[in-house]
């Protein structure tokens, strides 16, 4: 694990790699790299340390091993916290062999749950309060009633022809027009594009530049596919 410290000391996060901080933090990995080394003193303001080496936790300084308890008093001491306000205490050795501690204090983890509580209650003042629609819709009304089928991809070469692939598309529109019976459409609404075509044509790929496999060129492939709609207008 990558450790990630303030400048005085504290374990502020921890990740998986040397990568996985830079990312988080918006800094060169170089940066880091040399602070683990020792040639560089801090990174993007934090001092790092690789804990491949031992963590442990413990929730009684008295279960702490003997040879840290002269680092811990120090590290206590230089924060003013006494023993007894320590509610835990997370220690490990740098692969460097240098001790590092992590203190949670019982006043902390008081002022913690205070301060979520107070800041939960200010957020209700800011909250927008939402009134719930009340819609005017009266049983009869006429509405426009669209059929959105994405991802058609007319022209691709697959496991069907696409004269089966025609006919599934014109079935499916059928069908999505019989499950709307009652309702008094005035307008249907057929969406052109969401890849309706396989490719944008003669590049034979996606916008984006993916190559694709159509069975017949794109002059073809653009009539087919205006046609098909024409005919799914008139079903």
């Amino acid at each position: 694990m990558i450790n990630q410290y303030n400048r005085e000391g504290d374990l502020v996060d921890q990740f998986s790699n040397v990568s996985e901080a830079a990312m988080a933090l918006g800094i060169d990995d170089s940066n880091i790299r040399k602070v683990l080394k020792g040639t560089r003193s801090y990174a993007g303001g934090y001092s790092w340390g690789d804990s491949n080496s031992n963590v442990n936790e413990t929730d009684l300084v008295g279960d702490l091993n003997p040879a840290f308890i002269p680092e811990l008093d120090l590290h206590l001491q230089e924060r003013g916290i006494e023993k007894k306000d320590v509610q835990s205490v997370k220690h490990w050795q740098t692969s460097s062999g240098e001790l590092r501690f992590s203190i949670v204090t019982k006043e902390n983890k008081g002022d913690l749950t205070e301060f979520k509580e107070k800041f939960f209650e200010e957020m209700k003042q800011y909250i927008p309060q939402v009134v719930d629609p009340v819609y005017s819709f009266k049983k009869g009304s006429p509405v426009a009633y669209e059929i959105s089928l994405p991802d058609f991809h007319y022209g691709k070469i697959g496991g069907m022809s696409q004269k089966q692939a025609n006919a599934d598309f014109l079935n499916t529109i059928k069908e999505l027009h019989r499950k709307a019976e009652g309702l008094n459409i005035e307008k249907f609404i057929l969406p052109i594009g969401n890849d309706g075509l396989n490719s944008e044509g003669y590049s034979r790929a996606t916008t984006k530049g993916t190559p694709q496999h159509d069975a017949e060129e794109w002059q073809e492939t653009f009539r087919g596919y205006w046609k098909l709609l024409v005919i799914a207008i008139g079903c």
